[in-house]
């Protein structure tokens, strides 16, 4: 058992020290999804902007919201969503998608699991690049709202990987398991405040929603100091580490059982 959890640590180790070979992958995939596509990697913010204008115009008219309040509020937080449920999906087929790979190269395994955590980092990066610049037009970006949310942005940067690193094992097994992720993330949007704002639930007495999701706090704790330059509450920066901390143990824990026999399942 140490032994296979020494060679675990090995391969890690040599995972990221081949930090080159998994950019150029990523960079690779992310320019393959475009490929020939006229406006090319814009696609997703046009997708992003599409979405964020439409749901404006019907929730924001429907619940009489402030254009400059909602606006910049949804754009953040779809972003955001974006961003930790693309983790959850492109983790499930992190390995399964490079199987003739793991099994031709003797590379470690690990480095497609970075190679899907960079794929993802390099659209969230433009779109939150987006989000910045749409917020400015809107007046509600400060240099100092950059500064202190960036302690949320490393939290949300940090889960991303350990979503991929526990539903790339996962996933590796139990080769349903994005589809099952693609079918639940639906239903937990409907359940977590993208749209609205903590005060707003409150006022209509639905708060639960928002303590009791993970995903509520892991968006608050980067949107709430981009836009309005103050540090979230402090319950949300709290769970949201013990979050981290439960998938990554989760995620440690599957990873060390299964990446002997992973490569028998692809």
């Amino acid at each position: 058992m140490i032994s296979k959890n020494n060679k675990f640590i090995k391969d890690n180790i040599a995972a990221l020290n081949m930090w080159k070979v998994w950019k150029f992958m990523a960079v690779m995939e992310h320019k393959k999804k475009f490929r020939g596509s006229f406006i090319g990697s814009a696609w997703p913010l046009v997708n992003l902007s599409i979405t964020t204008a439409i749901l404006t115009l019907v929730y924001g008219t429907i619940l009489n919201q402030p254009l400059n309040d909602f606006m910049p509020r949804l754009l953040v937080g779809l972003t955001i969503w974006n961003y930790l449920t693309r983790s959850l999906l492109e983790g499930s087929f992190a390995f399964t998608s490079s199987a003739g790979y793991i099994k031709q190269l003797c590379c470690p395994k690990q480095i497609y699991l970075w190679k899907s955590w960079l794929c993802i980092l390099i659209s969230f990066k433009l779109e939150l690049l987006f989000c910045v610049l749409v917020s400015l037009f809107f007046g509600k970006i400060t240099f100092y709202g950059l500064i202190v949310s960036s302690i949320g942005l490393l939290n949300i940067i940090t889960i991303s990987y350990f979503h991929i690193l526990l539903t790339g094992y996962l996933g590796g097994i139990f080769l349903d398991l994005h589809r099952i992720i693609s079918s639940i993330i639906p239903l937990l949007f409907l359940v977590t405040p993208v749209m609205f704002s903590r005060q707003f639930l409150e006022l209509h007495k639905i708060d639960f929603i928002y303590f009791l999701n993970p995903f509520s706090h892991m968006i608050d704790i980067l949107r709430i100091p981009l836009l309005t330059s103050h540090l979230a509450p402090f319950e949300s920066y709290c769970i949201s580490f013990a979050y981290i901390c439960v998938v990554c143990i989760f995620g440690l824990y599957f990873a060390f059982k299964l990446d002997n026999k992973i490569v028998y399942y692809l």
